[in-house]
């Protein structure tokens, strides 16, 4: 194999040092890169500190040379993976040390930064398998109430379960106000099926507590820290989650996506369909002809106030879209509808009307205070392609 592009161009007393620091860094990353699965790599090169009195165009010459070098002897070792710089799942940042400077070094996050041996006429070059981050998308059903999608810290007490001394009256002491989440459950079997570090729950919107989320579920993703695996066995995390949640929380459609594909499911959102129950604030029956009237949203444009009970959003007016309002079943004292709407539209103040923030609403319509008692998101769509 010839020499490297540049590799004649370098002075002659740093040429045996170079060839000497691509043999011991392309050894090590290939013994070490079992510990890792990848398909993708770019290469990051640190020139030797005690370089640092020559010309930069020399010392961007070695570094250079050192990477060239490295991506034709990493190529020829690792025929299933690829060099790519613009969309690599992992860097192999290699870093040579100065002569005379310990092998072992604590700034190693594995504890080898030497090559191995004594031989001082051995370069010491740190090799580093730097994983970028993963992400997991998938859909998730929650078939109870009661659970949140994510931690839900009390506000009082920013989750720190005590106030003014003593125990937070607001989350009994405990720093949240659901003891349980779909993050719960979801998150940590992809975090541990990835070997990452850490990971956050990112959902596509979000139903409140008291609401289940049916149909084929609410996108997410996981987004994972430094995972040591690519791929994703995908049947075994959702017997997970179910097994963990007791059947409460189910999984499907999980794949590693990419950070752009991450962006646009948390950031763009479709249309949704939920069945509400309509009952009246005090109990008692609702108008003979509610059915009939409340059909006649169909096609409204609501204008809506950020309601009260959402505390972390600008208080603004948003108009929303009632695109379809069907009656499932009518009884005296309830209404089921099956309503299909806007992304971003407020159900339960669609029903009260939010003591008039709301406009118009079922019970501007009805002539009665109404409530939506019980409430189920059955479709969330896709966002519509651009």
């Amino acid at each position: 194999m010839g020499s490297p592009p540049g590799f004649d161009d370098l002075p002659p007393r740093l040429r045996e040092r170079v060839a000497r620091i691509v043999d011991v860094g392309a050894t090590r990353a290939i013994a070490r890169c079992v510990d890792f699965e990848f398909t993708r790599y770019r290469i990051a090169v640190a020139a030797p500190a005690d370089l640092v009195d020559e010309e930069r165009d020399t010392i961007d010459l070695v570094r250079a040379v050192i990477r060239c070098a490295l991506r034709v002897r990493l190529a020829t070792a690792w025929p299933e993976r690829v060099f790519d710089g613009n969309h690599a799942e992992m860097i192999v940042d290699v870093r040579p040390r100065a002569p005379g400077t310990g092998g072992d070094s604590g700034d190693d996050p594995d504890g080898d930064g030497g090559d191995g041996t004594d031989d001082c006429n051995v370069p010491k070059v740190g090799v580093w398998f730097e994983a970028l981050p993963a992400y997991v998308a998938g859909r998730y059903r929650k078939l109870v109430r009661g659970l949140s999608q994510t931690v839900f810290h009390c506000r009082p007490c920013r989750g720190r379960g005590r106030r003014r001394g003593g125990p937070c009256d607001n989350c009994g002491g405990t720093g949240v106000l659901a003891a349980e989440s779909v993050e719960d459950f979801v998150r940590p079997p992809i975090q541990t099926a990835l070997g990452a570090l850490k990971s956050a729950f990112h959902g596509s919107g979000r139903e409140d507590v008291d609401v289940r989320m049916l149909g084929e579920g609410r996108p997410f993703v996981v987004s994972l820290a430094s995972p040591r695996r690519r791929s994703l066995d995908a049947e075994a995390v959702a017997a997970c989650v179910a097994e963990a949640s007791a059947g409460r929380v189910e999984v499907s459609g999980l794949r590693v996506v990419t950070r752009a594909d991450m962006s646009r499911i948390t950031t763009e959102h479709g249309g949704k369909v939920y069945r509400v129950l309509v009952r009246r604030v005090d109990g008692g029956d609702l108008p003979t002809d509610a059915a009939l009237r409340v059909r006649e949203l169909t096609g409204a444009v609501l204008s809506q106030r950020t309601p009260r009970r959402v505390g972390r959003r600008a208080d603004l007016v948003r108009e929303r879209t009632l695109r379809d309002v069907s009656v499932e079943e009518s009884h005296r004292a309830a209404l089921v509808l099956r309503v299909a709407t806007d992304p971003g539209l407020y159900v339960k103040e669609m029903v009260s009307g939010d003591e008039g923030r709301t406009v118009p609403s079922i019970t501007a319509l009805l002539g009665v205070p109404c409530v939506c008692a019980e409430l189920d998101v059955l479709r969330v769509d896709a966002p519509t392609a651009s």
